[in-house]
């Protein structure tokens, strides 16, 4: 039996690393392909202008509120995804430490997962947490029966962002702007025309946004707050019991909940270990003049208003109250307690049945530009090189 020669051997494997590397490269552009393709299917929008909210009304959201004060959280990561997503320990664990420290509520937010509970459970609350792009543009969905798997995992046009707010609010649950500061994912900017959300996480780990919310606000862009630990290690401590939401709802069940987050009926805290030193009484409108009620031992409440002024400050009492000015869009309440800093939701101005909320509108013309000339970008790409390869094998050919 011949033997083979050295060079037979270096030919071989030369061959082999050839193959391994066309299938490596044909991963690639599969991969490639398919991160690129919703770009190519993302519609362009048109934004109505910026709009401070107006009419001779005032919309005060806890107006219709009903029940009592529960306490909830509804971000929190458990193991998840092969341990791949930051989470790590159990859903059932992270649920224990939240009811040890008085939570009602619980809710686990893993990413493009609903997991740790059933909806046959009239208490459980479905969440999960979207978005797996680089510059962690993440919205909670609230209340969802499935997961919206659409995203572009680079960088986010302001209609590739309201594409996304649009799949997420169709396919079902309140659609909440996650950590909107972090690696500035939702810029002041563009909170001033994005629509289609319900929710903002005005607080998180501790670390308050309002700039966003205001900037939203003095837009006519209504949304209400919601405060989250965003837990991914109950080992670390730091971030569990630190910022969460009181939701006022006659009961715990899930259909309560879920609406009283759609009216509005929350304010979020700030705090530590999950504990209301002081709880808010009382938020009400009489004609031109609002009034705050709470437990003994506010040390300070704040009327914020258009672009986020300070409108007005009481210390040391336990209710305050402000009179609207013709020129204030909307107000809202800052309270500070010994151990909490607490944020209600804004009294806003309207005319007709209730508050309007801009909405963005699809513009089909430079919808259809915009993929034609992505569909022959991405056409070209594929075909040089083909052609390239074409070329080499001729002149192989001729040399032969």
């Amino acid at each position: 039996m011949r033997a083979e020669s050295p060079e037979h051997r270096r030919t071989a494997g030369t061959r082999w690393v050839r193959g391994v590397l066309r299938l490596v490269l044909a991963v690639l552009v599969v991969i490639g392909l398919a991160a690129c393709w919703p770009y190519v299917l993302a519609p362009a929008y048109g934004f109505p202008v910026p709009a401070p909210f107006s009419g001779p009304r005032l919309w005060n959201p806890y107006a219709t509120s009903l029940g009592r004060w529960w306490k909830a959280n509804f971000h929190a990561h458990s193991h998840a995804w092969g341990g791949l997503t930051a989470g790590r320990r159990s859903a059932a664990d992270v649920r224990a430490l939240y009811h040890k420290l008085g939570y009602d509520i619980a809710g686990l937010s893993n990413y493009q997962q609903i997991d740790g509970g059933t909806l046959a459970d009239s208490d459980f609350i479905p969440v999960y947490e979207h978005g797996y792009n680089v510059h962690k543009v993440h919205e909670l969905v609230i209340g969802a029966k499935r997961v919206t798997w659409l995203d572009f995992p680079f960088g986010q046009t302001l209609s590739d962002k309201q594409y996304v707010l649009d799949r997420l609010e169709r396919n079902g649950g309140i659609v909440a702007i996650a950590h909107p500061w972090l690696r500035n994912g939702y810029p002041v900017d563009q909170l001033r025309y994005l629509s289609h959300y319900t929710l903002m996480e005005v607080a998180r780990q501790g670390y308050v946004g309002t700039d966003r919310w205001d900037a939203a606000l003095s837009a006519g862009h209504l949304s209400w707050i919601i405060a989250d630990d965003d837990e991914h290690d109950l080992d670390l401590g730091h971030d569990v019991g630190v910022s969460w939401t009181m939701v006022m709802a006659p009961s715990k069940r899930r259909a309560d909940i879920l609406a009283a987050l759609r009216a509005g009926h929350t304010y979020g805290v700030v705090g530590r270990n999950g504990v209301n030193d002081v709880l808010v009484r009382e938020v009400v409108l009489h004609h031109d003049t609002l009034r705050v009620r709470t437990d003994p031992g506010a040390r300070s409440f704040r009327f914020v208003g258009q672009d986020g002024a300070v409108r007005k400050i009481v210390r040391d009492s336990v209710q305050a109250s402000y009179v609207i000015r013709p020129s204030d869009t909307y107000v809202r309440v800052e309270i500070v307690t010994a151990h909490t800093h607490m944020y209600l939701n804004p009294v806003v101005r309207y005319a007709g049945p209730g508050p309007v909320r801009p909405t963005a509108v699809l513009n089909r013309a430079e919808t259809w530009r915009n993929r034609g000339l992505l569909a022959a970008c991405a056409l070209f790409l594929i075909a040089v090189p083909r052609l390239s390869g074409t070329r080499k094998r001729r002149a192989a050919r001729i040399s032969s």
